[in-house]
């Protein structure tokens, strides 16, 4: 893109304020540079209004009580797994049928075949159920019409391990194409060792295989040393509890860094290809709630990362990142959870070239858009934790 083009953008932005008064007045440097970008006003209206209908409820009638739904996701058939939180180690997942009807269990909890703990990935793709049973360190692999046990696979027999930026990182979760490969997503956020945070992405096989030695890296928020222990501050974190990572259907992915509504995208096989940016402004951090006191970033501990790796001292940020997470459905729009100045919350609704659609606040957890529906839920224990329930998508040209 012409790069005069994106100055005289950011001039226009810096003299106009948005509908929501978060209009950033200067376009940080880190954007300008950027290829291929395209910068929104952060006045611009979406194209539609949402709405979301209930139509059909999973987990909340007849045998078993889910005490607990941690997650959840949606075959071809329409039919719903939901991930159970009993304990950390004892995770179950439920397959319900279309019209909310129970079928079955995925195989039971233990350690032996077909057998699991703590589920920290599941996805169904090319007639598989692929679940990442961390606590025994393996991914086991189902059939997904009738979910029985097919094979299991030891993560430490993968050799992606083998690969140069793999040394000394650990499988975080995994994403699944339509063509039953994997996007491997690793880190090294528990390794206190570690010169910097870093997250990488690899494209390969349930054998573990590389299949594209393009290697898909994205900065890392920030992580604070304190008695030898590695703690990560409560906002500036991209792995912790917040996803900034999408895979679309067609294979297209999506990254986003902590700093800004920057949101890049990359082709099925990793490599660049734009880039969109919204000015907003992001919330002011809390240092109180990360530092246990102080308010300042002053009394941030002296022994904090950042990627890439710095020595000495760094300034920690004063705001939170802008996305709380970040999906992509299956026509290739892009949903973002958006922290507002006021720390609430808003989803946006992104088309694949950064045009916004559609805007809402939703105060349940999205676990999957797919087919038109939006599957959604509570988390937490108590009664409305216990179900997902799915929703219809209207949306009406304004």
């Amino acid at each position: 893109m012409n790069r005069l083009f994106v100055a005289f953008v950011s001039l226009f932005l810096a003299s106009c304020s948005g509908e929501h008064g978060r209009v950033q007045e200067d376009i940080p440097d880190h954007v300008h540079e950027t290829e291929n970008l395209t910068i929104f006003p952060l006045d611009t209206e979406p194209v539609y209004d949402i709405e979301l209908l209930p139509e059909q409820t999973f987990g909340d009638t007849g045998e078993p009580y889910l005490r607990n739904v941690m997650d959840s996701r949606v075959d071809d058939k329409g039919r719903v797994l939901i991930k159970e939180l009993i304990s950390i180690n004892e995770q179950p997942l439920h397959v319900y049928n279309p019209d909310g009807s129970y079928r079955t269990q995925v195989g039971r909890i233990g350690r032996g075949p077909g057998e699991y703990g703590m589920v920290s990935t599941f996805s169904v793709s090319a007639d598989k159920l692929f679940v990442y049973d961390q606590s025994n360190r393996r991914l086991n692999i189902y059939d997904s019409e009738t979910y029985t046990f097919e094979g299991t696979v030891k993560l430490e027999d993968w050799s992606v391990w083998n690969h140069e930026a793999e040394q000394n990182m650990r499988l975080f979760r995994f994403y699944t194409r339509d063509d039953g490969n994997l996007i491997a997503h690793f880190y090294n956020g528990l390794n206190p060792t570690a010169d910097s945070v870093r997250q990488t992405f690899m494209l390969v096989n349930s054998d573990g295989d590389v299949l594209n030695p393009e290697l898909l890296e994205i900065p890392d928020g920030y992580s604070i040393m304190r008695g030898g222990q590695r703690m990560r501050l409560v906002v500036p974190s991209v792995i912790g509890g917040s996803s900034i990572f999408a895979l679309s259907g067609d294979g297209t992915m999506y990254a986003a860094g902590p700093d800004g509504f920057l949101i890049k995208k990359f082709d099925d096989q990793g490599r660049y290809q734009s880039a969109f940016y919204y000015p907003v402004k992001a919330p002011p951090h809390d240092y109180e709630s990360s530092f246990g006191g102080g308010g300042t970033s002053a009394n941030a501990p002296s022994s904090i990362r950042q990627q890439p790796s710095h020595t000495g001292e760094i300034e920690v940020p004063d705001t939170n990142p802008v996305f709380v997470e970040m999906r992509a459905d299956d026509e290739n729009r892009i949903w973002v959870r958006v922290r507002t100045e006021d720390q609430v919350t808003e989803w946006w609704v992104l088309d694949h070239s950064g045009k916004l659609l559609a805007r809402f606040h939703w105060p349940r957890r999205i676990y999957e858009i797919q087919n038109g529906y939006l599957y959604s839920g509570f988390s937490g224990f108590g009664e409305e934790a216990g179900k997902v329930i799915r929703y219809r998508i209207e949306l009406t040209e304004r």
